[in-house]
């Protein structure tokens, strides 16, 4: 899945993906959408990979951040 894709999935989740590069390569921030910048986490909202955001993405769906 690309990042386009995901984006639009997590816009309707309230959720911002956010890429960062470093010397490393990318990364992503998941922030919650509404102007606060802040994580949708208190911690591992760091993704190194496309598939982490989406695995992220589900397990917030799913309600496991509550």
């Amino acid at each position: 899945m690309k990042l386009k894709e995901l984006r639009k999935i997590g816009k309707g989740l309230g959720v911002r993906i956010e890429a960062d590069r470093d010397d490393a390569g990318w990364g992503y921030w998941l922030v919650k959408d509404d102007g606060s910048g802040e994580g949708i986490w208190s911690d591992e909202n760091f993704c190194t990979s496309l598939y982490e955001v989406l695995y992220k993405l589900e397990i917030y769906k799913a309600g496991v951040n509550k």
